[in-house]
C-alpha cells in the first residue's frame, strides 16, 4: 500500500490528533511507510495495535481480550472496563435493570411469579408448564455493598 494511501485510510479511520499523535510516538514505521509504503498484513496489524493501545490506554480504560467464534471462522473482540466504580456508575446513569434469579426466591422464602395457564391447558387439551416471571430490578451501585453482605 502507497503511503498517501495508507495515510488517507487512517485519517479516515482516526481522528486527526490520534494519528498525529501516532506520527510523533512511532517515528521509525512512519518514516518507513513514507519512503516505501508497506504490506497491507502489516497496516492491519499497526492498526490493530494503536486501536488495542487506545482502549487499554488510560483515557478509555479497558481490558481487551479476544475469543475465537464457535465455527472457528471469526475473531471476536472482547472489551471490559477495568475498574468496578466506573461499571456501577455507568450502570446507575443507563436506568440498567437486571432479572432477579430464581435462588433470590427460594433466599427470602417467596414464591417466583408464574404465567398464567393457556386455556388449552386449563381444559386439559395440552401440557404446557407454566413458566417462572422473575422480576426486573434498577441497577444501583450503592446496593451492591448490602447484598453481598
Amino acid at each position: 500500500v502507497a503511503s498517501p494511501t495508507v495515510e488517507r485510510m487512517l485519517g479516515e479511520m482516526f481522528m486527526g490528533g490520534t494519528v498525529a499523535a501516532w506520527q510523533e510516538e512511532d517515528r521509525d514505521w512512519w518514516t518507513k511507510v513514507r519512503a516505501e509504503g508497506c504490506m497491507m498484513s502489516e497496516l492491519t496489524d499497526q492498526v490493530m495495535r494503536k486501536v488495542v493501545d487506545i482502549l487499554e490506554g488510560t483515557l478509555c480504560g479497558f481490558e481487551i481480550g479476544w475469543m475465537v467464534s464457535g465455527d472457528e471462522d471469526e475473531g471476536i473482540l472482547l472489551i471490559k472496563l477495568k475498574k468496578e466504580d466506573t461499571i456501577g456508575k455507568i450502570a446507575d446513569l443507563s436506568d440498567l435493570s437486571m432479572r432477579t434469579t430464581l435462588n433470590s426466591y427460594r433466599f427470602v422464602g417467596i414464591k417466583c411469579l408464574q404465567t398464567r395457564p393457556t386455556l388449552g391447558r386449563q381444559l386439559g387439551l395440552t401440557n404446557t408448564v407454566p413458566e417462572d416471571m422473575p422480576v426486573y430490578l434498577e441497577y444501583q451501585a450503592t446496593w451492591k455493598e448490602s447484598f453481598e453482605k
